[in-house]
């Protein structure tokens, strides 16, 4: 419990210091993993991401302890550089990710990782492919992973869909709970095998404050690999701003590479999430970037400092059932909107002359369940 109470506070200043995007989250449960006898489950994960000018860090990571059996846990870190040519978004740069099973020794995978993705009316579409290197004790493998992904935003619904493909080549093979054995051979670097696993998943979302639900579901099978179908399905409930009650419930998926058993569990708990407070700062006209102004009753104008020559501007969020409303520009190079006057924290996104949707300038924002950054607009 030390130890865990230590992770969260580092977490915590780091995103402070990083004014980086930060989600603690804690439960307890029941668990069946695959070859384990059902066992009472705690967990605690945590989650940083920030942007540093054209540097995009993430870290996660989730330790489980199944009372009485044993602990397990997995991370991930990944340090990329970014770049928005025209209407595309690129990213490239290194990953790591390692972890535990419970009983088995720690494996690590390294690679590198090149992706690519554009917005396309309210489909988002991509692709990215990584390579790299898994260690398990003292085997090494070598893989790579080609992916196709592909979303649609449709108010507060969302859908994605996803294919990645996994080509590991084995110098020594073994059974687990993902590979079918191959026959027993020395260990060489010239007497290996090649494995091609195939995986499909199909991911849903709808958020409307204060409750959000999630669900998902895919299937995994290949060349010698033992096929397998995963799903989850969950959801949130905001008690405030920063505070959510979460239940979850699935059969969680194996890991290839890391040599990680899946298996059914379902979890309550609370999430402790800091959105990304972006510094508001002046412009040349002393104002400030954001606005926010009480000048109706019922309603609230929100004053936006977009850069020059943009020619149109619209806002979608929970305020207007995420459908697109146009800006209307003013004179002093602002554009603003009137929306309903409803306490609380609400997301929203502006997209200015077909480009990408983007947290307005000036307002704090946050990572959503995909991982995109949205705008958060506090009423009181």
């Amino acid at each position: 419990m030390k130890v865990r109470l230590l992770t969260a506070a580092a977490l915590i200043a780091i995103a402070t210091v990083m004014h980086a995007q930060v989600r603690l989250e804690t439960g307890g449960g029941e668990a069946h993993f695959d070859r384990l006898p059902s066992s009472a489950l705690t967990s605690l994960s945590g989650m940083l991401d920030t942007r540093l000018g054209l540097a995009h860090l993430e870290l996660s990571g989730i330790e489980q302890d199944h009372l009485a059996i044993g602990n397990a846990g997995a991370f991930h870190a990944a340090l990329h550089a970014t770049a928005a040519p025209g209407a595309w978004r690129i990213e490239a740069g290194p990953v790591i990710d390692g972890g535990r099973d419970i009983g088995s020794r720690f494996a690590s995978t390294y690679a590198g990782d090149v992706g690519i993705e554009r917005d396309i009316g309210p489909v988002t579409v991509g692709s990215n492919l990584r390579a790299g290197v898994a260690q398990i004790g003292a085997q090494h493998s070598a893989w790579q992973q080609p992916a196709l992904h592909a979303g649609w935003q449709v108010g507060p619904f969302r859908l994605d869909a996803a294919w990645n493909a996994i080509v590991l080549r084995d110098s020594t093979l073994k059974a687990n709970d993902v590979l079918i054995a191959g026959e027993t051979r020395p260990d060489t670097l010239y007497n290996h095998d090649v494995r091609n696993i195939q995986e499909m998943s199909i991911r849903g979302s709808w958020g409307w404050r204060p409750l959000a639900l999630n669900a998902a579901v895919g299937h995994r099978y290949g060349l010698r690999a033992i096929p397998e179908t995963w799903w989850s399905a969950g959801g949130a409930l905001h008690l405030t701003p920063m505070i959510s009650l979460v239940a979850q419930t699935g059969r969680q998926e194996s890991n290839v590479l890391l040599d990680l058993r899946g298996g059914v569990y379902t979890t309550l708990g609370l999430r402790l999430e800091m959105p990304h407070a972006h510094p508001v700062h002046d412009d040349a006209d002393n104002g400030q970037r954001a606005l926010i102004l009480h000048d109706a009753p019922g309603l609230v104008r929100l004053s936006f400092l977009l850069p020059v020559g943009v020619q149109r501007a619209v806002l979608a969020g929970d305020l207007t059932n995420w459908e697109p409303i146009a800006l209307e520009p003013g004179t002093d190079g602002r554009w603003s909107i009137h929306l309903a006057d409803r306490p609380g924290t609400w997301r929203l996104n502006i997209r200015t002359d077909g480009a990408d949707w983007q947290p307005p300038p000036g307002l704090p924002s946050r990572a959503d369940e995909f991982g995109r950054r949205v705008g958060l607009l506090v009423l009181e």
